[in-house]
């Protein structure tokens, strides 16, 4: 099998396992209000939901590299069905803590096997490569919003789980067929996690892309776990409500990722991402101010289009940096980092909602705009290097006429 039609099939199997993982995470904050959790408790609930795939990246990006994409995206889609039947029989916070170690190491073997897949792919066009794997698995997620919501209010959220669990079943298919018969091997990296850490703190462009998107991470969390809560207590949506606010988001972002892709391959990583950081610094303090559901949805409209920015200019980033024996321990590496800060995050926003609803989602769009200096400096750090390399081998063709002349 051709590596290009290998990551057609990745993509293909990540669309179904991101519609299994968005049909319970799109209502879970109402869910867990539902369970009479304390507001601190929904905040940090959902923060481990979506970003345990972020601490538990290096881990799982030396378990990529060691033992190939495909072994682990098998692993990655037990766990994705394990989680939405976890979550059935939760009736405490502790009995929670199990569902976002599932979901985020599911998470986290997908990503890094995507970086894997796309450095193996050999294309040039990264950004847009990954930009066509980022709208399949949108694909799903659009369809997974805008059913979960009526799932939940026609039948029940025991349903809507058992729905996530079956929706596994096609991508575990798709996952083993889909190579049978191919007699490709896949080789194993011999991953030396030390030498990971040492070939991160030499690379100044890693650490201030870590840094960057550490600030951006942070600030941005302290704000998501409760933009649905937000639409619930003050414009007044209900479980319909809230899935098509995330329907919409994830639809425009189907619609704009391709074009995102090309336009990160055009104008490079470091430029694509701090349009993103402005545009969803200025989207989320509008939104904190919101009392119309029609508002709220142009906004999260806005929102996906803005969205579509980051991953392919972080994975464009991060797979022209590293070597790729190495590029999925290494973006695991990273992520695990920026992951530390989505931690912090959950308690400051929940002692902000307790003050103000509008609070939390009003600071995370302002703490945001701290990314910019970092990653203006690293696109003006590689415009430099590039004048400095063209303007000696300009010297030394002089230096040649000149001794020739």
């Amino acid at each position: 099998m051709s590596r290009s039609r290998e990551f057609v099939v990745f993509s293909l199997v990540s669309a179904f396992s991101a519609a299994a993982l968005t049909l319970w995470q799109t209502l879970l904050p109402l869910y867990l209000d539902d369970l009479g959790f304390a507001a601190w408790q929904i905040g940090v609930g959902v923060s481990l939901t979506f970003n345990l795939t972020f601490l538990l990246a290096f881990p799982s990006g030396y378990l990529v590299d060691r033992l190939g994409w495909r072994r682990s995206a098998f692993l990655a889609l037990l766990l994705s069905l394990a989680a939405p039947l976890a979550l059935m029989f939760v009736k405490s916070f502790e009995e929670f803590l199990l569902v976002p170690v599932l979901a985020g190491l599911s998470s986290a073997l997908f990503t890094q096997s995507s970086v894997k897949v796309l450095v193996r792919s050999g294309t040039k066009r990264r950004g847009l490569f990954y930009s066509s794997y980022i709208l399949l698995s949108n694909i799903g997620r659009i369809a997974a919003s805008y059913i979960s919501g009526f799932i939940a209010l026609l039948y029940s959220y025991q349903v809507l789980y058992t729905c996530s669990a079956l929706s596994v079943i096609p991508a575990i298919w798709l996952l083993t067929r889909g190579f049978k018969g191919s007699g490709a091997i896949e080789e194993s990296a011999r991953v030396s996690a030390w030498k990971v850490v040492k070939m991160y703190l030499k690379d100044m462009r890693l650490k201030i892309l870590v840094l960057t998107l550490f600030l951006h991470d942070f600030a941005v969390f302290i704000a998501i776990p409760y933009l649905a809560l937000y639409a619930k207590y003050v414009i007044g949506a209900d479980e319909v409500g809230v899935s098509l606010l995330s329907g919409t988001s994830s639809f425009t972002q189907m619609l704009f990722q391709l074009g995102s892709g090309w336009l990160t391959d055009k104008i490079g990583g470091s430029l694509t991402l701090a349009m993103h950081f402005i545009g969803i610094s200025a989207i989320y303090v509008a939104y904190s101010q919101v009392t119309s559901f029609l508002v709220a949805l142009a906004l999260y409209a806005a929102m996906g289009l803005i969205i579509t920015l980051d991953l392919p200019a972080r994975r464009f980033l991060i797979t022209k940096y590293a070597p790729e024996e190495y590029v999925g321990a290494i973006n695991g590496f990273a992520d695990s980092i920026v992951g530390i800060g989505t931690m912090l995050s959950a308690a400051i926003g929940g002692y902000l909602w307790s003050i103000s609803p509008s609070l939390p989602i009003f600071a995370g769009g302002i703490l945001n705009l701290s990314t910019l200096p970092f990653i203006f400096y690293l696109k003006y750090r590689k415009t430099r290097l590039k004048a400095e390399k063209k303007g000696g081998h300009m010297l030394g063709i002089c230096a040649e006429k000149y001794r020739t002349g």
